[in-house]
């Protein structure tokens, strides 16, 4: 499936498995060199994602930490899928708890979106976020309040030492949608113009206009890393979409440049972000 001197985001994510196992099976990577006559170096580099993983490797290491069958298949349909696409499904119609998405998006230099039916995760408030995940439909609390963490917990990148550029093209139509109503609305607006003064976050508004181009090349996430290649991210309602074939991440990188040349920039978004906040403080004073 990869090369075996290249990181890549697939290997990365087969490796953020790996550790996930041998972390709930209590045991350090030492303990799975032993018990599998392998080098420690080895169990780090499959960790890390610094060396190719190999089908027989990976179910040899998930049966060393007692995974279940089920999930030792989960694991090896990695190596099933077509070269630079897999799919991840999640439950309950969000991915915020893929920790291989997170593991990525905690390393990542730069990380651009284009969102054309909700805010980007990265962006969302804990409100937004409450209101988002009751109307599509959970109703236990204790669940809401789990995927409100989850989601909250992916925004840490903010506060890294050194933190990736966020690049985040939003089309005008997501901030119209009263998700949670006026007051929250009001509240995520004022927190998307804060979120845009900070040197290292852009967020660029499409206008209603060129709707066309953004509805057909989005929505999506393209993730750069210092190391392994480039990745192309789309979640859809029960599974994502993961891609680092190099020939569709280019096209993805350049439906962002075109949509560059006709966003507002960012002065103007954040005027426009302002403006529209203002807009929802005043229908929450109304009776």
């Amino acid at each position: 499936m990869t090369d075996q001197n290249e990181a890549t985001a697939w290997s990365r994510t087969v490796g953020a498995e790996l550790r996930r196992w041998r972390e709930r099976a209590g045991f350090g990577g030492s303990e799975i060199a032993r018990r599998l006559s392998w080098s420690p170096t080895k169990v780090s580099n499959m960790e890390r994602g610094k060396r190719g993983v190999s089908e027989a490797d990976a179910s040899m290491y998930l049966a060393v930490c007692r995974a279940p069958g089920v999930d030792i298949e989960d694991v090896r349909k990695f190596f099933k899928a077509t070269e630079g696409y897999w799919v991840r499904s999640h439950p309950e119609q969000l991915s915020d708890e893929l920790r291989g998405l997170i593991a990525m998006e905690t390393t990542a230099t730069a990380i651009h979106s284009l969102e054309s039916l909700v805010l980007p995760g990265l962006l969302q408030t804990e409100d937004y976020i409450r209101a988002l995940i009751t109307e599509g439909g959970f109703t236990r609390k204790e669940r809401i309040e789990k995927l409100v963490r989850a989601r909250k917990d992916r925004q840490v990148l903010f506060r890294r030492y050194q933190p990736p550029m966020l690049s985040f093209f939003v089309h005008e139509r997501v901030l119209f949608m009263p998700v949670g109503g006026a007051t929250t609305m009001n509240e995520q607006l004022l927190h998307l113009v804060l979120t845009s003064s900070q040197p290292n976050v852009s967020i660029r508004i499409v206008p209603a206009k060129v709707s066309v181009m953004a509805d057909s090349a989005g929505p999506f996430t393209l993730q750069d890393y210092s190391l392994p290649r480039s990745l192309v991210y789309v979640e859809s309602l029960t599974a994502s979409l993961f891609i680092d074939n190099k020939r569709a991440v280019a096209e993805h990188r350049n439906a962002l440049q075109r949509l560059d040349s006709v966003a507002l920039d960012r002065d103007e978004s954040r005027s426009w972000l302002a403006d529209l906040a203002n807009e929802y403080d005043r229908q929450r004073e109304e009776p």
